[in-house]
């Protein structure tokens, strides 16, 4: 007396006939008006939530610094492992002068925009 694995599988016992009937508490998600404009309105909070904030500009900032000094810091150490035996007063004044340049072209790309 089943009906796709759902009921009893004998009715003997049980007190009832093992007559199978539709669910009427079950709602379908889809086709109830009611539930379907609900779940659009926590979709809609979910995303609103999710939206991230505009960046601060000493955020924006520091990391255009820290993205210099990392080339400072490279070119350094392309200065640093060379052929050549530089002072410590070299590689400085050399390190001074690629960061300048650095900064230079960096504000004259700002200007043009």
């Amino acid at each position: 007396m089943s009906y796709n694995g759902i009921g009893l599988s004998s009715a003997k016992g049980s007190s009832t006939s093992g007559y199978v009937q539709q669910s009427l508490a079950f709602t379908n998600r889809k086709k109830d008006p009611r539930l379907t404009t609900h779940d659009k309105e926590q979709q809609q909070q979910q995303q609103q939530q999710q939206i991230q904030p505009a960046k601060d500009e000493s955020v924006i900032s520091h990391k255009a610094k820290r993205q210099i000094e990392l080339l400072v810091s490279e070119y350094r150490d392309k200065l640093e492992d060379g052929p050549d035996d530089l002072s410590d007063d070299t590689i400085d004044s050399k390190c001074e002068d690629y960061r300048r340049s650095i900064l230079e072209g960096n504000e004259q790309s700002r200007s043009q925009n």
